[in-house]
């Protein structure tokens, strides 16, 4: 998100998930709230990276 010049609210919504979904994702690992975050999610993220180096 910090590569990306966006708050967690606007990743979020770059990426078609809701703030909570997404702060689950990034919790702790050690908390009750974290949830991993599903492969398919990562390629996506990567993608987003991949696409916004490209066009900057």
């Amino acid at each position: 998100m910090t590569s990306l010049g966006m708050t967690r609210m606007e990743f979020a919504e770059r990426i078609s998930v809701p703030i909570k979904t997404l702060d689950k994702w990034l919790a702790p690992a050690s908390t009750s709230d974290f949830r991993n975050m599903p492969d398919v999610v990562w390629a996506y993220v990567r993608e987003v990276l991949d696409w916004t180096k490209k066009t900057t």
